[in-house]
Parts: structure tokens; sequence; C-alpha cells
């Protein structure tokens, strides 16, 4: 387990039908590194937080070959 958390406190306004996308460090690393899910993000057309989330892994496989564990959590807001 880790002995501290290095974390960072955000304040972000979200809309019905924005996707929260959160990435393991298996998936990228630094902001150099994420190009491709940029592109894949500003291009998406998912419909559904299960879908984006499998787009991501897809492309993470063949963007990031590591033997590190990837996760990816996707949550889609619905009006409120």
């Amino acid at each position: 387990l880790m002995k501290s958390i290095d974390s960072e406190r955000i304040k972000v306004s979200v809309q019905s039908g924005d996707f929260i996308v959160m990435l393991s460090d298996g998936i990228i690393q630094t902001t150099e590194e994420a190009t491709w899910l940029i592109e894949l993000l500003a291009e998406s057309r998912a419909k559904s937080a299960k879908e984006l989330a499998g787009n991501i892994m897809t492309a993470a496989k063949a963007h990031a070959p590591s033997h590190d564990d990837m996760s990816a959590a996707v949550i889609k807001i619905i009006g409120f």
C-alpha cells in the first residue's frame, strides 16, 4: 500500500452528456504520451461509458504496449 497519496484538487463544470474519464498510469504516465488519447477523445462518438472505456482500452493496448496493468473508469453525466 502507498504511504501517501499525491493528489490534486480541481473544480470543473459538467453538463448532461459529458464523460469523466479516469485512467491508471499503465495507460499513460505523462501528458507527452497522451497524443493518441487526446485524439481518441476528441473524435469519439461513444454513446455510453462502457463503449468509451472499451475504445480507450483497445487503443491503449495498441499505443502503450507495456507490462503494467491498465484500468479505465468512465462515468457519463446524465441530466441534473
